[in-house]
């Protein structure tokens, strides 16, 4: 079992898809404080979701996922870059509207379905040239 867990954890796609597992549910957490607790109308929660937690998902992708050096300029340009993950999200706000389903299940589509996209987008900011080259 270990060496298996090895083997994938060796991958960066799946150490990507941990920390983004992290990011979301902490995310999602940030997202249902301001949407249900507090009851900020949408696009609010998604807002202050990606302002408050960019440092955060910033620092689980760089020393998790793609195992490279913590940057501030770096940290700026993922904030710039994850602006695809906000649009995104907003988008599945409208695709998904409130009332359409419950809303933890429909906060953990906006955040979920996102993933993909970002994996690639995520690895272009944080991962610098030079390893790219090297792989």
């Amino acid at each position: 079992m270990k060496k298996l867990f090895l083997f994938f954890w060796d991958k960066e796609f799946f150490r990507f898809l941990f920390a983004s597992g992290v990011n979301t549910v902490v995310g999602y957490a940030v997202t249902l404080l301001f949407g249900v607790l507090i009851g900020f109308p949408d696009p609010w929660p998604t807002i202050l979701n990606f302002v408050l937690c960019f440092p955060f998902a910033y620092t689980t992708q760089t020393k998790i996922a793609f195992r490279t050096k913590w940057e501030l300029r770096r940290m700026f340009a993922y904030a710039l870059t994850a602006l695809p993950n906000l649009f995104i999200q907003w988008l599945l706000t409208i695709i998904f509207p409130e009332g359409s389903m419950h809303e933890l299940i429909r906060y953990a589509l906006v955040n979920i379905l996102p993933l993909p996209i970002m994996f690639f987008v995520i690895r272009f900011v944080v991962t610098p040239l030079k390893k790219k080259k090297d792989q």
